[in-house]
């Protein structure tokens, strides 16, 4: 799987921005996953794969949160980029 080449510059994660320097991509949680994918559908959004796209989803009791997802052509999951501390098993 190859991840795509971002530009260097700050990207989303939940309610902040992060420089690409700090980022790396993973597989989106299930639950998120799930989030993000009703999230593009009742906004209209389509998420094509190999094209990252940024995603703004809501929660009960949580704020917006904007993500960069990707969805790989070698893979049926989402997968996110997030800040190195928060990733948990890397795309």
């Amino acid at each position: 799987m190859t991840t795509p080449r971002l530009p260097e510059g700050e990207y989303p994660f939940a309610s902040a921005r992060f420089p690409l320097s700090e980022m790396a991509m993973m597989e989106a949680p299930a639950d998120l996953e799930r989030l993000l994918k009703k999230a593009a559908e009742e906004n209209g959004m389509e998420i094509i794969r190999d094209d990252p796209v940024e995603l703004t989803c809501r929660a009960p009791g949580f704020p917006d949160a904007t993500f960069l997802a990707w969805l790989p052509s070698d893979s049926d999951r989402l997968h996110i980029l997030a800040p190195k501390d928060k990733v948990r098993g890397r795309a």
